[in-house]
């Protein structure tokens, strides 16, 4: 095991490059950098969203295990009808849900992936729907900021996830000797989960040689969460680059 990884054994809870998954519009955050560069955004037409803050009950930040300050938040009916996450079930009864951060334990995992059984019965009526935002940042701000942005979405019938978008995207304001290089992501279960599991890797040059156009040192951070049906968060790992 590498300096700076962690790994949780029970599970459960910019200028240049860009690497992004995109299919849905960006999470709005109110804790934006100002200033720094940002690149790589997916051009997409964001929706009037619900003002939200630290008086809403539905939002949440915490810092996770890698010090960084996390955010998490409900989305409201309107929001959820206007980005068009209830297409699957446009008959739902949308509910606000606020989102939890579960601790992973060595003797047990509080969120077990598990697969919906292929003869599930739907539930009477018109069921239920409810959708989460979740972003994080990797990286530091010195000098103007060299970091990463995740940006997750999910939503679930209260059993079940239903619906999933990820993005990640780089800042890299400040020093000309930074470079954002890369982010990519993983996932595992999902739709027709009970849990949804996300990786996002970001490779971060603070090195970076103008005159020759490459990067003297690269810098790898990582980190892996797990979002429940029932709108829970838990860390799984993570890599402090």
């Amino acid at each position: 095991m590498t300096a700076g990884t962690k790994f949780i054994s029970a599970v459960t809870f910019v200028a240049v490059s860009l690497v992004a998954v995109s299919s849905s519009p960006a999470v709005a955050d109110p804790a934006d950098e100002k200033g720094a560069e940002s690149r790589g955004v997916t051009t997409v037409t964001t929706p009037a969203r619900t003002v939200f803050g630290p008086s809403d009950p539905n939002f949440i930040t915490w810092t996770a295990m890698d010090g960084k300050v996390h955010f998490a938040r409900a989305l409201q009916p309107d929001e959820i009808v206007a980005r068009g996450l209830n297409k699957n079930a446009p008959n739902a009864e949308i509910r606000v849900v606020a989102p939890t951060v579960v601790k992973a334990t060595a003797a047990k995992s509080p969120v077990v992936p598990t697969q919906k059984p292929s003869n599930a019965i739907a539930p009477a009526g018109v069921g239920i729907l409810s959708c989460w935002d979740d972003w994080w940042y990797q990286g530091w701000s010195g000098g103007g900021g060299l970091h990463g942005r995740t940006e997750l979405t999910w939503c679930s019938d209260g059993t079940w996830i239903t619906d999933v978008w990820k993005n990640c995207f780089g800042i890299d304001g400040g020093y000309p000797s930074y470079e954002f290089l890369s982010c990519t992501m993983s996932e595992t279960y999902g739709v027709n989960w009970s849990a949804w599991d996300v990786k996002t890797v970001l490779q971060l040059c603070d090195a970076w040689i103008p005159l020759w156009g490459t990067c003297g040192h690269t810098r790898t951070f990582w980190a892996k969460f797990r979002h429940g049906a029932q709108g829970q968060i838990v860390e799984l790992e993570w890599h402090l680059g």
